[in-house]
């Protein structure tokens, strides 16, 4: 009865959450797995995780506040070279941004964040993050889409502990969303101003990031408010993969992708973790993980932990067609919670071997999270991937260096200056020469025909240059 009904709800909201038109009920994918840790005796190649954080270029979690993260006991390797699958999606402001590893407090080890194909937020490029070495261990510093038209990174004081506590006052229509408020630095005064949240609009296939600061070793970068596409118009997600022997330090070695994450089946399965500032997919359910600081990403919002750019894009898509988000999310997570057979598998080769015993059922088709590129882009012409051959795959490759040297570059820049101290005043934001970084340009021509900064055109015009604008400060030059 309960897999009835969850096939039954499974295909009458898909395409009100996604805007895809398969059913997950007709899907004849892969099934649950065991939920235990993998019991995969230690082997030579990667093993392909179908959990774990989700690339931070391709989903950002906003912390109100611009604090240092969490100080790790081990030093990260080196840099994996990836290979990107052999699909992506179309289109000329596609880039291939490669991965990092990421600190898995369960395993006690790293595990590489795989890179992904993406779709440039309009008039975005992406400054990437970096591993810096801390008091007691290492720091991942955040990467963030910067403004494109600008080469330079400008570094401020951090400031004070963000005002945000939700509205202030009535929502205008339910086609409005509450943008959080942010503090603003002013050049002409050298000091941060509070800028109160207020409702905006809501703008159908667009979701609203809000300005929000990344802390670096010598300071906050700000981070304009900009729009961002639906999930699955974004590109391909790789999943993350762990490495049981350093067969990576090997002369020559390359990560190649096959499996990519099916991206409708993400938000099911999303969870939030504000201490790493990244969100995670797969099984975190029960109480172990709670503890751990995982939220599922329907609840995150409540807590004033941070912010969730995509929450109230999907609840009011969902609430124009009558559909109770919040309820039906919490009525999914229950079920899995209370069923550990029912939960996506951990890794792909699990994914495989429970879709071969126990094909064509609807819990088993929702916990498919990935599948082989090639599968992905025959099943879904609709997404309208496209075939790259091995030339144009080792150019891509040869072109994600640029971003390696970029990190290198912003890491050594930050850690020389060092961190300003903190403003004593309430609004003060303390003196000082201004701190800056220039960010080279993009080899254009590595992108397979992106022609802005490596970015390109952009396939659909945002609604506005921003909503920055229409609160009661607009954020000031500088």
């Amino acid at each position: 009865m309960a897999v009835r009904w969850l096939g039954t709800m499974v295909g009458l909201t898909v395409a009100l959450l996604w805007g895809v038109g398969a059913v997950w009920a007709a899907d004849d994918g892969a099934g649950p797995g065991p939920q235990a840790q993998s019991e995969a005796a230690e082997q030579e190649g990667p093993e392909v995780l179908m959990r774990g954080p989700i690339h931070e270029a391709f989903a950002t979690q906003i912390d109100f506040g611009a604090k240092p993260g969490p100080v790790v006991p081990r030093k990260p390797p080196e840099p994996v070279e990836e290979v990107p699958p052999e699909v992506r999606p179309e289109g000329e402001e596609i880039v291939w941004i490669p991965g990092y590893w990421a600190w898995d407090e369960e395993r006690e080890d790293f595990v590489w964040v795989s890179g992904v194909w993406r779709k440039a937020p309009p008039g975005r490029r992406w400054l990437p993050g970096y591993w810096e070495e801390a008091d007691g261990g290492y720091r991942w510093i955040s990467g963030a889409w910067v403004p494109a038209e600008s080469d330079r990174i400008t570094y401020r004081p951090p400031p004070r502990e963000s005002l945000e506590r939700g509205p202030t006052s009535p929502r205008p229509s339910d086609d409005h969303f509450w943008v959080p408020g942010c503090w603003i630095y002013y050049a002409d005064c050298s000091c941060y101003r509070w800028r109160p949240g207020y409702w905006a609009p809501c703008q159908p296939g667009w979701v609203w990031v809000p300005a929000y600061y990344v802390w670096t070793p010598t300071g906050v970068i700000y981070v304009h408010g900009y729009w961002d596409y639906l999930l699955v118009r974004r590109g391909v997600l790789c999943p993350p993969v762990y490495f049981y022997r350093p067969i990576y330090l090997r002369p020559g070695y390359r990560l190649v992708h096959h499996v990519v994450i099916d991206t409708p089946r993400l938000l099911v399965h999303l969870f939030v973790h504000p201490r790493w500032r990244h969100y995670y997919f797969g099984d975190y359910y029960g109480p172990v993980y709670a503890r751990r600081g995982f939220y599922p990403w329907f609840r995150f919002h409540a807590g004033h932990h941070g912010y969730d750019p995509l929450w109230p894009h999907y609840v009011w898509r969902n609430r124009r067609a009558g559909v109770d988000l919040p309820s039906r999310l919490e009525r999914w997570h229950q079920y899995f919670a209370a069923r550990p057979e029912a939960r996506p598998p951990h890794t792909f080769q699990q994914l495989r071997a429970v879709g071969r015993a126990r094909p064509g059922s609807p819990a088993a088709s929702l916990a498919r999270l990935g599948r082989p590129a090639t599968e992905l882009a025959a099943r879904h012409p609709s997404r309208r991937l496209i075939r790259l051959s091995a030339d144009q795959r080792d150019r891509v490759t040869a072109a994600s260096r640029q971003y390696r040297a970029i990190a290198a570059k912003r890491s050594g820049v930050e850690r020389g200056l060092g961190l300003p101290a903190r403003a004593a005043g309430p609004n003060v934001a303390g003196q000082g020469a201004s701190r800056s970084l220039t960010l080279p340009r993009l080899d254009r021509r590595a992108h397979l025909g992106s022609t802005v900064q490596g970015f390109g055109r952009q396939a659909r015009r945002a609604p506005t240059s921003g909503l920055d604008s229409f609160g009661s400060h607009a954020p000031a030059a500088g």
